[in-house]
C-alpha cells in the first residue's frame, strides 16, 4: 500500500511538472498544445488559470484514487496513470536533452 501512496504523490508531482514543461515548450515554440480544451484556455486565459484548473483536477483524481485505494481495480488504474505520466515525463525530458 505504501508503494501505491508513493505512486499517487509522484503522479501529483508529475501533473505539476507536465504543466510547467508544457508552458516552457510552448513558450519556446518547440511544441504546441494539442488538447483543444487546454489550447483554448491557454490562448484565452494565459498560463496560470489553466494550470490551476489542471492541478485541481489532477489533485481530485489522486484523492479519488486514494479514497478507493483498497480496491484492486483502482490500484491498477492508479498505476496505469502513474506509468503513463512517467512516460510523458521521459518524453518531455527528451525535448530538454536533444533540443
Amino acid at each position: 500500500m505504501k508503494k501505491f501512496n508513493a505512486a499517487l504523490i509522484l503522479l501529483w508531482i508529475f501533473n505539476i511538472m507536465d504543466w510547467l514543461s508544457t508552458i516552457y515548450l510552448i513558450d519556446k515554440g518547440i511544441c504546441k498544445e494539442v488538447n483543444p480544451f487546454m489550447n483554448y484556455l491557454f490562448i484565452n486565459l494565459g498560463y496560470i488559470i489553466p494550470g490551476v484548473i489542471k492541478i485541481i483536477l489532477g489533485s481530485l483524481g489522486c484523492y479519488i484514487f486514494y479514497i478507493y485505494r483498497l480496491k484492486r481495480e483502482v490500484r491498477i488504474g492508479g498505476y496505469f496513470c502513474f506509468f503513463s505520466y512517467l512516460l510523458l515525463m521521459i518524453w518531455h525530458s527528451c525535448f530538454y536533452i536533444f533540443m
